[in-house]
């Protein structure tokens, strides 16, 4: 590292009081905050206390720790409420990192490298970028060392989250949207989707306000389903079934993101799409749409591991009966995606 760069030393994991009645792991959760604490990276309290699943996050509409983070890490990398991707770290690491990037730009200018202080405000911005972009480098592998997939799967997020994921050509990018209505992050999401892998007779009534309730088809593309759209139920929002990629940072398949139509010239919503036989259901292109991503949904993980992962949110979903939500796998969904999408109800 430069001479004025942060110093670099194991940093402490902080240690949080955590509700150990849902059966939680939290072996994986401390392994994987010392991945970031090896390279002398602390991570934010609040996203260590939900990593560590405290108390404040269990149960309502926050679902669990895990979710929570999620969210947060959507949010940040966002800019939802001038969330920068520095809140990601601990104040004082994040101060450190600032000023070491301010002190060298001032060196700059003082030794006239640069010509004014507009230059060097973008220089500023510039040493951070890259120093976050080398503690990515320096972090990917131990990330990708993980073997415990849903941790794994937190890293890569959080990884993103410090510096963004450059796609590959075989990624699927989805076309981001900022300022946009996000409503749906909230626990009962999970509940609709859900019923896509029962019989109607087994779902959970009429549609929100006597609204007809159907699924519409995202198409991926390669033309196959990438993920599936519910109407009627509240919150128009999507259940992604493949890993995309929004704005740099990677959201497994199971991820549930807003979706929003493009408007006509007089600002109204367009729905673009095919009916696809199945009654009302349309195969959307997801290239038409833009997404702003919300949360992972409890069908991100398989349902092996999802009291683990999942914890207080499954337990609440289990009391409020919600469809298979502790045997589904994200494939029962995929299926129920094909049908709709070859014109066959569900």
């Amino acid at each position: 590292m430069d001479e004025g760069d942060p110093k670099v030393e194991t940093a402490p994991v902080d240690e949080k009081p955590v509700n150990q009645e849902s059966g939680y792991d939290l072996v994986e959760r401390k392994a994987l905050l010392e991945v970031f604490a090896n390279q002398g990276i602390k991570l934010s309290h609040d996203l260590q206390a939900m990593l560590l699943e405290a108390p404040d996050y269990q149960g309502g509409r926050k679902g669990c720790g895990f979710t929570t983070a999620s969210r947060e890490i959507s949010q940040i990398v966002d800019g939802k409420e001038g969330r920068a991707r520095s809140r990601v770290f601990d104040g004082s690491f994040t101060s450190e990192l600032n000023l070491a990037c301010f002190n060298a730009a001032q060196d700059a200018l003082d030794a006239g490298k640069l010509p004014d202080e507009v230059a060097a405000d973008r220089y500023e911005r510039e040493l951070v970028a890259a120093k976050l972009a080398e503690m990515r480098t320096n972090l990917e592998p131990s990330i990708e060392a993980i073997k415990d997939e849903p941790m794994r799967m937190m890293g890569r997020m959080i990884l993103d989250c410090i510096s963004p994921y450059t796609p590959k050509e075989s990624d699927i990018v989805l076309n981001g949207d900022q300022d946009k209505d996000t409503a749906g992050t909230c626990t009962t999401s999970e509940i609709y989707f859900l019923d896509a892998t029962v019989a109607q007779e087994k779902r959970h009534g009429s549609g929100y306000n006597g609204e007809t309730k159907y699924f519409n088809t995202i198409q991926g593309p390669d033309g196959e389903p990438l993920g599936i759209e519910k109407i009627g139920m509240g919150n128009v929002n999507v259940l992604t079934l493949k890993e995309v990629v929004w704005k740099g940072l990677r959201m497994p398949a199971g991820s549930l993101f807003a979706m929003h139509r493009p408007k006509d010239e007089g600002g109204k919503s367009q729905i673009v799409g095919e009916l696809s036989g199945a009654g009302s259901t349309r195969i959307i292109p997801a290239a038409d749409y833009t997404f702003t991503p919300l949360r992972l949904s409890t069908l991100s993980v398989n349902h092996a591991d999802r009291a683990r992962i999942f914890g207080k949110q499954l337990e609440d979903q289990k009391n409020f009966e919600y469809a298979n939500c502790d045997t589904a796998e994200l494939s029962h969904v995929r299926d129920a995606a094909l049908l709709l999408s070859r014109g066959k109800a569900i």
